[in-house]
């Protein structure tokens, strides 16, 4: 009976490590989709005559909105619920950070949701207020990447 008990206990530790390795998964490859359309936006920005802007600002928009998401349900409760303060104050870090840039985002696609692709062509404070967003969101993927998932996969083995 205890040889059941221990492979059924085991079973569990193998699934629960599974699924979280999936969503490590999962976040790079919002990495890799956020990356692309901020890739997209630049060069839109470099040759903007046959651009369409508000696609590319739709689908941003949305892959941020749901990686967010997925980063509140997930990864920033398991900090929260470590036993070490110091992920629980990089888990709380990170996430009041992500606050501040999601909040600057979403003004941003705000400001612009009523422009039609010509006046985003020719509008300066857009690409000025687009390149400024793109380094943010660049500068917060590489710390995630860097530091975040770095940390969330040695939380997972401990």
């Amino acid at each position: 009976m205890d040889l059941i008990r221990d492979l059924r206990a085991q079973h569990v530790e193998i699934g629960h490590a599974f699924v979280e390795l999936k969503n490590v998964l999962e976040f790079k490859k919002q990495h890799i989709e956020i990356k692309k359309t901020v890739n997209g936006l630049e060069s839109g920005l470099n040759n903007p005559d046959n651009f369409d802007f508000i696609s590319s600002l739709t689908e941003l928009k949305n892959i941020l909105v749901s990686h967010l998401e997925v980063e509140d349900k997930l990864l920033y409760p398991r900090f929260s619920k470590s036993k070490d303060a110091r992920l629980n104050k990089l888990g709380k870090k990170f996430s009041d950070q992500m606050l501040q840039i999601s909040k600057a985002a979403l003004s941003f696609f705000e400001k612009y949701s009523t422009l039609n692709n010509q006046t985003l062509k020719e509008n300066k404070s857009f690409k000025k207020d687009l390149l400024h967003l793109i380094e943010i969101i660049n500068k917060r993927v590489k710390l995630e990447e860097t530091v975040l998932f770095v940390e969330y996969n040695k939380y997972l083995r401990a």
